[in-house]
């Protein structure tokens, strides 16, 4: 019997191309990189099954556009790196896909906590922006 499944699939974004260096401002940085979590939902058998159509329907699918610097921004598939059972039952508002329970230094400040486990300076997201997609 079926069942839901969250699949957590790690994307790599990958920076390429000269820059325009009349359009370098402060958030352009060089050699940038990112990645990015992404948790999907799949009906299967098993775990394994899940792994296997997840990566089926992401691995090979890459995004690719030029930012606002004139670089080409390529988002790949890098791998799938978790899976979550969510159950067989119909979806309901507020239904967990994903949770994640990790162990951290009691000394860490919640702000030390974010940009420690969570660190993207989101003014170098600039980066990522779409400027037109390449075509």
């Amino acid at each position: 019997m079926k069942k839901w499944f969250g699949v957590k699939i790690l994307f790599k974004y990958q920076v390429s191309g000269k820059v325009k260096t009349e359009l370098i401002d402060d958030d352009w940085v060089e050699n940038y990189r990112a990645f990015e979590e992404s948790v999907i939902l799949i009906r299967a058998t098993s775990f394994d099954e899940a792994y296997q159509i997840a990566e089926e329907k992401t691995n090979g699918n890459t995004d690719s556009w030029m930012n606002k610097y004139g670089q080409v921004i390529e988002k790949i598939f890098h791998d799938s790196i978790d899976c979550f059972l969510i159950g067989d039952e119909e979806f309901e508002d507020g239904l967990e896909v994903y949770s994640n329970i990790f162990e951290i230094n009691n000394n860490l400040s919640d702000d030390q906590l974010i940009g420690e486990y969570y660190p993207i300076n989101h003014r170098r997201r600039e980066m990522l922006i779409i400027d037109k997609p390449n075509s």
